[in-house]
């Protein structure tokens, strides 16, 4: 096998799944979050999982923006820290993968990227936002409010956050598993796939 084609496979099933965000799906369903846990679990460094994410996240959302005459997708206040988040994602999927190389180990950084993201961004929602007073009982507010909101459009209570997990689960289900079978190794195997590697 070459030396590079697990990487290659990472690349494409990333892009495959980033490409997938403009297909009709339920609200909240996307694949944002698995990417970044697969690209720091299996790419050979940091710098290549970020590159991959970073690469594949922007030609999904110039899709979307040329899809819906929209070039919000690409031009917002929170997009660097959407970025930021999964860039962080990735730090804490490369770190875990080289510590526990298992089925629950992989689960738990998913869950806790999808908690990490929620707090993440609702807190510059507050910051960054007018709609919250910038002060600890705004920052409360703010995350109280986050929940109920999903209770909003026309959706049952909390579908959007069962969206959520159900999207991050079924989609490390796909990448994981579609890279066992392309590269043939443990879906488990060390974030690090090459002893050349850096960080």
């Amino acid at each position: 096998m070459h030396k590079r084609f697990p990487e290659t496979v990472a690349g494409i099933l990333l892009f495959v799944a980033a490409a997938s965000r403009v297909l009709p799906h339920p609200p909240n369903f996307a694949p944002i979050t698995a990417m970044a846990v697969f690209a720091g679990w299996i790419a050979p460094s940091y710098w290549t999982a970020l590159g991959l994410v970073t690469a594949t996240m922007l030609a999904s959302d110039v899709g979307l923006a040329l899809l819906h005459s929209d070039w919000s997708y690409l031009f917002h206040g929170m997009l660097p820290v959407i970025y930021g988040t999964f860039a962080l994602i990735i730090v804490i999927s490369r770190l875990v993968g080289k510590q526990r190389r298992s089925f629950g180990a992989v689960a738990a950084v998913l869950v806790g990227s999808s908690l990490l993201f929620f707090v993440v961004t609702n807190f510059f929602v507050w910051l960054l936002g007018s709609m919250y007073p910038h002060t600890l009982e705004g920052l409360a507010t703010c995350y109280a409010m986050a929940v109920p909101f999903y209770h909003v459009n026309g959706l049952a209570p909390f579908e959007l956050v069962r969206n959520a997990f159900g999207g991050d689960i079924l989609y490390a289900l796909c990448l994981f598993g579609a890279y066992r079978v392309a590269v043939g190794r443990r879906w488990t195997a060390s974030a690090i796939v090459t002893p050349r590697a850096k960080h």
